[in-house]
């Protein structure tokens, strides 16, 4: 059976997010750097953030995930600068840059694709949709997008892929799910009954496609390196 409905996630398959990360780093550590940080310092701190951090939720939502961060920053701030800059400055220089963050160069061509099959499509993603709030639009209209948050059950439970087929007002068996981790899109929406695509920009994940298959079959499970290719195998 084809797929009637195409669900994606968000960062690292239809949105930059690294790119913002590393965006959003190079913001603070220009900052620091003007306020007298060495470079030692810089390298410091931004190790005691990455430790603070290790453990930090981004399914929690968006006021308690930035207010941790703030917190880890408080401490992490190197001695020299605490009179100087605040952990707030440093948050609302770093994300400043999410709801601006960009789009892969083959999300929207994929999508226009999809589109023109006369597919549904939406997003199912953990991450806060104020994110990327401003390059959304360019994927243009949507069925639906779903944020699981703290009010919700986030990915990769079995409860959010269903919720998100309701909220695409189509069956699971009816929908291809679409991302960039094995454990915590493809095979879960597997377990939900659709059909999945794992997508392996880096070209060098360590999965068990075969294996995967055989446990599924009728269904369409597939690894991508490229949203390029997604058209191709969802309309042949």
């Amino acid at each position: 059976m084809k797929p009637r409905a195409v669900g994606f996630d968000a960062g690292g398959t239809l949105f930059d997010l690294a790119a913002c990360l590393r965006a959003g780093r190079r913001a603070v550590r220009e900052l620091l750097t003007a306020e007298g940080c060495s470079e030692a310092e810089l390298t410091s701190a931004f190790a005691e953030l990455a430790r603070l951090n290790a453990n930090l939720d981004d399914r929690a939502n968006r006021s308690s995930f930035r207010a941790t961060v703030e917190k880890n920053w408080t401490s992490a701030i190197p001695p020299s600068v605490r009179t100087k800059i605040t952990a707030t400055r440093i948050c609302e220089i770093s994300f400043a840059k999410h709801p601006h963050m960009p789009l892969y160069d083959d999300a929207i061509p994929a999508v226009e694709t999809l589109r023109g099959a006369g597919l549904r499509l939406g997003i199912l993603s953990n991450a806060d949709p104020d994110w990327y709030r401003e390059s959304i639009h360019a994927l243009g209209p949507l069925h639906t997008v779903v944020r699981v948050n703290n009010t919700t059950t986030p990915k990769p439970a079995l409860e959010a892929f269903l919720s998100f087929a309701a909220a695409m007002e189509t069956s699971p068996e009816e929908m291809l799910y679409v991302g960039d981790s094995w454990n915590v899109d493809v095979l879960p929406a597997l377990r939900a009954g659709m059909h999945a695509v794992f997508l392996d920009r880096s070209e060098k994940a360590a999965i068990d496609l075969e294996g995967t298959r055989a446990a599924n079959p009728g269904r369409l499970v597939a690894r991508i390196t490229s949203l390029h290719q997604l058209g191709a195998l969802v309309t042949a």
